[in-house]
């Protein structure tokens, strides 16, 4: 059976995301990744390939994989084997289609680096987020750290305005993600807490609560 990385990134959305939120990337923030996903204070950055062996291609990204990696033990070692920063991709067994998740600084290590309590259904994906996923602050350090390696411009990146994709029962809303934090995170004060996250789409006014 022939699939695409769309193929990975559509069947992920579908099987998993259920009361999870989620920042598809693009533009000078995908440095950090494809997506970032959200769960009751945990993040997770992911990187989607078509199959395993396209995980290779990442060093691309990179002026010096080797040394970024390097960098990246050195000043947190346990963000290496954390399983916060991870690839999702697409594998035939038995010809069923499944997807499958590897931890990213460790591309090159098929049996250590697999993750292998990775399953794609929404209840185990909830769970994977919340186990392995990391604090905001942390993830704020992190993706900083990211940024400059892969040789982001400005020195830090800036998710402030970047689009959230947040689910809402049966439906879901867009949000900035600053203000997805403020709201949703409680960063704010209490005062600030109380105020409503404000979409405002071309044709008509939305909000939220949570």
């Amino acid at each position: 059976m022939l699939w695409w990385e769309k193929t990975v990134e559509y069947y992920f959305v579908k099987q998993c995301l259920l009361d999870i939120d989620i920042a598809p990337f693009d533009g000078n923030v995908e440095k950090l990744g494809d997506a970032l996903t959200h769960n009751n204070g945990k993040f997770l950055l992911i990187e989607f390939k078509r199959a395993f062996e396209n995980l290779s291609s990442e060093k691309n990204k990179y002026k010096d994989w080797e040394e970024s990696a390097k960098a990246i033990k050195t000043h947190n070692s346990a963000w290496v084997d954390g399983g916060f920063h991870i690839f999702i991709f697409g594998s035939e067994y038995n010809d069923k289609f499944e997807l499958k998740a590897h931890k990213y600084w460790m591309l090159q290590d098929r049996l250590g680096g697999s993750i292998k309590d990775f399953k794609s259904d929404v209840d185990s994906f909830k769970k994977y987020n919340q186990e392995y996923g990391i604090c905001k602050k942390e993830f704020d350090e992190y993706a900083n750290f990211l940024f400059k390696q892969k040789g982001g411009t400005g020195g830090l990146v800036n998710l402030e305005n970047s689009a959230l994709i947040a689910s809402m029962g049966t439906g879901a809303v867009v949000a900035s993600f600053g203000e997805y934090c403020k709201r949703v995170l409680n960063l704010e004060n209490s005062k600030k807490q109380e105020r409503t996250i404000k979409i405002t789409p071309p044709s008509r006014g939305m909000s939220f609560r949570r």
